[in-house]
């Protein structure tokens, strides 16, 4: 899937950016609309129907789809899925960032993923997130997925943030 966000990416960055949400598409199909999903440590109601139930990739976040600390999905603002870089440019929205993967869950992005290829989890970017009121970020290895040979039921993140608070880290050479 093109969408033009990241002119320059790694393709081992990509791939395990599309495996991890398709992990969670996967998960959320299983559990079904209405019902809770997860894969450890994550867990979220479904309360969006295929193909993307409630996960999306490459998740944009502007000044213009959040407010007072809430951030409103793009599906309920009148559109079917994520604008693409180029459609928000378009409009003149400013990209304030871009959740690698993003799980929505009654109309606000509950949990973010970040994938590691070369760089960590900016502290720029933990404290966007706490503004805008997604409590859960988590970041994940590429190569910890890209060496996974089926599902898994736990996920090997390294790091979780909770409210812009690092609950706990693994380092990436442990992880």
């Amino acid at each position: 899937m093109e969408t033009g966000f990241v002119l320059c990416e790694p393709y081992a960055h990509k791939c395990a950016k599309e495996v991890l949400c398709g992990w969670l598409r996967a998960a959320a199909e299983f559990a079904g609309y209405d019902k809770y999903a997860g894969i450890s440590p994550v867990s979220w109601r479904v309360n969006r129907d295929g193909p993307e139930w409630g996960v999306h990739m490459e998740y944009p976040f502007t000044q213009e789809n959040y407010d007072n600390g809430y951030c409103v999905v793009w599906d309920e603002q009148g559109t079917d899925s994520s604008p693409s870089f180029e459609q928000l440019s378009r409009l003149s929205y400013k990209v304030a960032a871009i959740a690698d993967v993003a799980i929505q869950h009654k109309g606000s992005i509950s949990a973010v993923f970040e994938v590691v290829w070369t760089n960590p989890l900016s502290a720029e970017k933990v404290d966007f997130y706490k503004r805008v009121g997604i409590f859960d970020v988590f970041e994940i290895d590429a190569t910890l997925i890209l060496a996974q040979t089926a599902p898994p039921s736990q996920l090997n993140c390294i790091t979780h943030i909770f409210n812009g608070e690092r609950i706990w880290h693994i380092p990436r050479e442990v992880a």
